[in-house]
């Protein structure tokens, strides 16, 4: 099981791997032990995919707020994403999304570090208030939105 995970790290593509077994993870070095694979498994399926780029920008993004990243929402399997609700062509489906919180930094404070994140500046940006989390993702052109408090408005507020 060790030689998949250091393809996926030596590497640009998304890989999908199959949820490791319980003596696996003891076997692997990676990163850093908040952005291991397994953080990034579909609920569903245990399926992990990681685009590296996306990764790569976590790390960054990590580094920039000095905190562990919490992974909430990583790879998500079509079957799971539809179950869920979530957008038809999402960025997760394609292992390119996450949704993160890092414990002891504000949501704004994490947004404006994301925004400093060349990949996210470029990609999306999900601000979640009503949840206190982020969504980011690599897609190609900008995006930004946001779901307000509870107790505000209940729609987004979408900006390109």
């Amino acid at each position: 099981m060790i030689a998949p995970f250091f393809f996926l790290i030596a590497t640009a593509v998304s890989r999908v791997w199959p949820s490791p077994g319980p003596g696996d993870r003891a076997h692997v070095t990676w990163l850093t032990a908040d952005l291991e694979p397994s953080r990034f498994a579909c609920r569903h399926c245990g399926d992990v995919v990681i685009d590296r780029r996306l990764l790569d920008a976590l790390l960054a993004l990590q580094g920039k707020v000095g905190r562990p990243l919490v992974i909430l929402s990583g790879y998500r399997c079509p079957p799971h994403n539809r179950d869920i609700g979530g957008e038809l062509r999402s960025y997760h489906t394609k292992g390119q999304a996450a949704d993160i919180r890092a414990p002891g930094v504000p949501i704004m404070a994490l947004f404006q570090a994301a925004l400093e994140i060349p990949a996210f500046r470029g990609g999306g940006i999900g601000l979640y208030l009503n949840r206190k989390f982020l969504h980011l993702d690599i897609r190609p052109q900008r995006f930004r939105w946001i779901v307000p408090p509870r107790n505000a408005l209940p729609n987004k507020t979408h900006s390109h």
